[in-house]
C-alpha cells in the first residue's frame, strides 16, 4: 500500500489494488459514479461498518521513493534527495485495517471513500442507503494510537451509550476531539447512527 502513490484525483492504481484484494474475499462489491467502493460480507439483518479514504495529501513523490522500517517504525525515503517523504499512511493504514477485517469477520460492511483530502468528495456523494442496515460506522483515520474521536466540526458523532458499550479504555483509547473526516460528513448528512474516528498508528495527519 505504501508503495502506491494515491494523490487525490488520481486514484486508479489504488482502486485497482483494493478491488484485486476484494476479489480474493467472499464479498459483494459495488462502485458508484465518483469511485467510492462498497463491500459487503455475509448476510445479516444489521452490520458493523468500517470506513476509510483511499487518497493521500502528498501531490508528488520522488521516483526513487522507498519504504524503510526501523525499530517498528515505517517511513518513506528518497535516497537521491536524502530526505523523508510521506507514506500516505493517512489513510492507507485505514485501508489495511478494512481489508484485514474483511478477511477476519463473517459479517461486515466496508466503504472506501475517494478524495477525502480535498473536501470529503466521496462521502459527500455516496449512497446513504448503504448504511441503512448498519449499527455503527468506525473510520480508522487518526494519528497516534489512543484517540477515540467522539466530537468533530459537526458536534457529537456518537451517543454516550455507544461510548460506554465500547469499553474503549480497556484497549488503551481515550475520548478526544477531531476536525473533519468522512464520518463527520456522514453525521452532517443525517446517517442516523453512531460514528467514530479512531487512531490507527500514523505519526501525524498527512
Amino acid at each position: 500500500l505504501y508503495n502506491i502513490h494515491a494523490c487525490s484525483g488520481n486514484l486508479e492504481q489504488i482502486s485497482d489494488f483494493i478491488l484485486d484484494k476484494l476479489e480474493d474475499l467472499d464479498v459483494f462489491v459495488e462502485i458508484d459514479e465518483v469511485g467510492n467502493i462498497y463491500a459487503t460480507k455475509g448476510i445479516s439483518e444489521t452490520y458493523p461498518c468500517l470506513a476509510c479514504h483511499i487518497d493521500q495529501i502528498q501531490k508528488t513523490r520522488s521516483k526513487d521513493f522507498v519504504c524503510i522500517e526501523s525499530k517498528n517504525i515505517i517511513f518513506g525515503y528518497s535516497p537521491s534527495k536524502n530526505k523523508q517523504e510521506g507514506l500516505g499512511a493517512d489513510d492507507k493504514n485505514g485501508i489495511f485495517i478494512c481489508l484485514e477485517m474483511l478477511k477476519e469477520m463473517d459479517v461486515l460492511k466496508c466503504i472506501f471513500f475517494v478524495d477525502e483530502e480535498i473536501g470529503c468528495i466521496g462521502s459527500s456523494n455516496c449512497d446513504m442507503n448503504f448504511f441503512s442496515d448498519c449499527r455503527f460506522i468506525i473510520q480508522p483515520d487518526r494519528r497516534g494510537s489512543k484517540d477515540l474521536i467522539t466530537e468533530m466540526f459537526c458536534g457529537d458523532v456518537c451517543s454516550e451509550d455507544f461510548i460506554t458499550a465500547l469499553c474503549a479504555e480497556n484497549f488503551g483509547y481515550t475520548k478526544a476531539s477531531g476536525t473533519i473526516t468522512d464520518v463527520g460528513n456522514l453525521i452532517e448528512s443525517n446517517v442516523g447512527i453512531s460514528c467514530l474516528n479512531l487512531s490507527c498508528g500514523f505519526y501525524h495527519e498527512h
